[in-house]
C-alpha cells in the first residue's frame, strides 16, 4: 500500500506518481504532492495480464471493485479531480 506521509492540501494541487520498474511485473512507486515527494514504496507483483471484461476502468469514481474494501465502498466517486494526465514511457 502506498500512503501519502503529508497531508493533502485542499485546494487545487498537482498529484502525481512515478513507477520505475525494477524485474518482471515489479517495481518501484513514488508519489508527489506539487512536485513534492511524499511517499515510496516496492511493488512485488503488479497485474501480469489484463482484466476481465466485468471490471471498470473508471477515472474519479470507482463503480466496479474497489481497490481496497475497508477504504471507500462502490459505488465511489471524487468530485475534487479536474483533469488526469497519463505519460507512459518506455526505457
Amino acid at each position: 500500500m502506498l500512503i501519502s506521509t503529508e497531508k493533502v492540501p485542499t485546494g487545487p494541487s498537482v498529484l502525481s506518481m512515478k513507477f520505475t520498474k525494477t524485474g518482471n511485473f515489479q517495481g518501484d512507486a513514488a508519489i508527489f504532492v506539487d512536485g513534492k515527494s511524499v511517499g515510496r514504496t516496492h511493488i512485488a507483483k503488479t497485474v501480469p495480464a489484463t482484466f476481465s471484461i466485468e471490471e471498470t476502468f473508471d477515472v474519479g469514481e470507482d463503480t466496479g471493485s474497489p481497490i481496497i474494501e475497508d477504504v471507500y465502498a462502490v459505488p465511489f466517486r471524487n468530485e475534487g479531480l479536474q483533469k488526469l494526465t497519463v505519460k507512459v514511457r518506455s526505457d
